[in-house]
């Protein structure tokens, strides 16, 4: 792009923001902590920078532009190696709660039992069903997700059935929340 048709930056953060301060105020797989990221871009880019959550970004640019374009109501959910995103817009208007974690989809409950979050609870869908644990169960590691479905479709193990059944249920509950 011709630097004259480049106005700003815009961030997607796989964490905790504050738009107005303009600080990642955590971010747990980038190991950062009260981070003043857009600052940071714009010392070294010299254009003004925005900050956002990713998901609440991405659920944004899906009802604009893509798949959600002209949708009211829609939930957006994503995996990656950052781990589990979601966001919601309910008529027309980001679901953020009154601490701004409501539809932080992957950090809703699912297994009262469950092992230790990044984000300090307990059973949280994100590290519930992460793809590590596909990794054991399937006895390889996986480089990427086309791996993990060649990895999928070639296994019989009742393990990997048993994971994919109980991640479903998982998703179903995150899902109905």
């Amino acid at each position: 792009f011709p630097a004259e048709r480049i106005v700003g930056i815009g961030a997607a953060i796989p964490g905790r923001v504050d738009p107005t301060a303009r600080v990642v105020t955590w971010a747990p797989y980038l190991e950062w902590e009260q981070e003043p990221f857009a600052q940071v871009l714009e010392e070294h880019t010299g254009l003004p920078t925005r900050l956002g959550y990713d998901a609440e970004l991405a659920v944004t640019t899906e009802t604009m532009w893509g798949a959600a374009q002209g949708s009211r109501n829609t939930t957006f959910i994503y995996g990656g190696p950052g781990g589990i995103g979601g966001s919601a817009i309910v008529s027309e208007r980001i679901l953020v709660g009154g601490n701004n974690l409501a539809s932080r989809l992957g950090h809703l409950t699912v297994d009262q039992d469950g092992e230790e979050c990044a984000c300090g609870s307990r059973g949280c869908f994100e590290p519930t069903v992460a793809f590590r644990h596909y990794e054991t169960a399937l006895g390889a590691e996986l480089s990427s997700f086309a791996d993990f479905g060649a990895a999928l479709r070639a296994t019989r193990r009742p393990e990997v059935a048993a994971l994919l059944d109980r991640d479903a249920e998982y998703l179903g509950r995150v899902l109905r929340s």
